[in-house]
């Protein structure tokens, strides 16, 4: 029963060392997250506070914080700043940065008011350069974040609406060794990430590593920009040895025949495809040339010098 309720953790009003809570922004089988003030700053600030208990075997809070705190020595790009962690009988917890909404809730915010789950291309791009710049800086720090999907980036709050964040690191694995070397890859490892948008070579059971973020997150451009994915409605089947086996032939068919999941995209996202395909486990991304091929595509949206307005302003 404290598991059910394990977002009935804290209520407003309730202090917990320097923050008071204003409310809870949303909570999962083993906490929650809230809006928080920092009573020494009076900013406001996100608290997530994981339930304590006998097994912590599925607790990701720890991870979360060491990843977050090595990103924020860092100064990693595109990723939330950890104001600080602790420890209570019941829970633990840590503060950073509060965001707005996630990619998902944009997308079905668009939907509701305009009937279209997609984003302008401008606005996807966009989007999705700065989450990959995140990306990229996480990878610098030797993680990989194995959960890349449009509800673990969010959009700025307030007056940093035009800001991206990448969020949730209760997956991330170390990838390199200090010396800089990768880890040797494990034979078979069992599959983290979510169906919808893990690689073909992680829904096959392999080590994952930059190259399956990648992955991730080209079809999170892909479903940003066109509001679908070519499996996005198939009907699962029951197991799911079964479930992984059909959306790794889904998306292996797309990837060799592209045309249907990118016939309502920019041309540069075929030759993006292309710099994808030749990734392998040991590969090092060329971010560079993924950012100057949407950057470019990105300019022809809008008269130079202009500022386009992003779609999730002003809604």
């Amino acid at each position: 029963m404290a598991e059910a309720n394990a977002h009935c953790i804290l209520k407003p009003k309730d202090r917990v060392d320097n923050w008071e809570v204003v409310r809870e922004l949303g909570f999962g089988t083993f906490g929650a997250v809230y809006e928080v003030i920092n009573l020494k700053t009076n900013a406001k600030e996100a608290m997530k506070v994981e339930k304590r208990g006998k097994d912590e075997s599925n607790r990701t809070l720890k991870l979360e914080i060491q990843v977050l705190k090595e990103l924020t020595d860092a100064k990693a790009r595109n990723c939330c700043t950890l104001m600080g962690s602790g420890r209570k009988p019941e829970y633990s917890y840590m503060v950073m940065t509060l965001v707005g909404p996630s990619f998902e809730s944009v997308l079905n915010k668009l939907q509701k008011l305009k009937g279209c789950g997609k984003m302008n291309s401008y606005s996807a791009m966009y989007a999705c350069v700065f989450a990959l710049e995140g990306l990229e800086d996480l990878h610098k720090a030797k993680y990989v974040h194995r959960d890349v999907k449009p509800q673990n980036f969010s959009v700025g709050e307030g007056a940093l609406i035009r800001n991206i964040y990448v969020l949730d690191f209760g997956t991330a694995r170390r990838f390199l060794k200090d010396n800089g070397k990768h880890h040797r890859p494990r034979a078979r490892c069992g599959f983290r990430g979510t169906t919808l948008f893990a690689s073909v070579t992680a829904l096959n059971g392999e080590e994952q590593s930059r190259r399956d973020d990648l992955w991730s997150w080209f079809f999170v451009l892909v479903r940003l920009t066109t509001g679908t994915l070519p499996w996005l409605n198939l009907k699962p089947p029951a197991g799911f040895d079964e479930q992984l086996k059909m959306y790794a032939d889904a998306k292996a068919a797309s990837i060799d025949s592209p045309g249907k999941m990118l016939e309502c995209c920019p041309p540069s996202y075929t030759k993006i495809l292309d710099l994808m395909k030749k990734l392998t486990y040991y590969s090092v991304p060329e971010y560079n040339n993924v950012y100057s091929l949407l950057k470019e595509e990105m300019n022809k949206c809008h008269p130079a010098g202009q500022q386009p307005a992003l779609d999730w302003e002003n809604n």
